[in-house]
């Protein structure tokens, strides 16, 4: 088993999100998928959906213990391509069951970026009651104000993950 991977979920494939995701890839040496390269159709009951890219992400992603989702705070929520992502985790729970129980035992953790000094209190629940219900812990959140540009270092990165672990 591989130890650790981020998906970057984000409209901006190199913004915000992405150099806070290079900072802990290089110091974890995670790599990173962006999810926006990807095909993923959206969550469908007769799942006339499997010809996409899902089950080969998915696939990968089991190849690894620790999973980090990256993607910026839209609307006071995960952005809509992770949300998609999630809403097809759903795949790996009714068509897919054998996959979808690969997830119990993994972790998981959450970054995030937006224009707010501080996220909303309920932000990371979603993340983390998902984990709960998948059989992943969940690890550590960092949630990173953007207003003036990024002015975090892998210092205080690696501070707040031993904080949180």
């Amino acid at each position: 088993m591989k130890n650790g991977i981020i998906l970057l979920g984000s409209s901006s494939s190199k913004g915000f999100t992405f150099q806070l995701s290079q900072l802990i890839s290089k110091e974890f040496d995670y790599p990173i998928i962006d999810l926006k390269e990807k095909n993923i159709l959206p969550f469908d009951y007769n799942f006339n959906n499997q010809n996409d890219d899902f089950i080969e992400l998915f696939d990968e992603i089991l190849k690894y213990d620790h999973i980090v989702f990256a993607t910026p705070v839209y609307w006071y929520s995960m952005s809509g391509i992770m949300k998609t992502f999630f809403d097809r985790l759903t795949d790996g729970l009714i068509l897919h069951k054998d996959k979808g129980r690969l997830l119990r035992g993994k972790s998981m953790s959450v970054i995030s970026t937006g224009t707010d000094e501080d996220v909303v209190d309920y932000y990371f629940k979603p993340f983390k009651s998902s984990a709960n219900y998948l059989g992943m812990k969940f690890k550590w959140e960092i949630y990173v104000s953007s207003k003036e540009g990024m002015r975090v270092t892998i210092e205080d990165l690696k501070e707040h993950i031993k904080e949180k672990s």
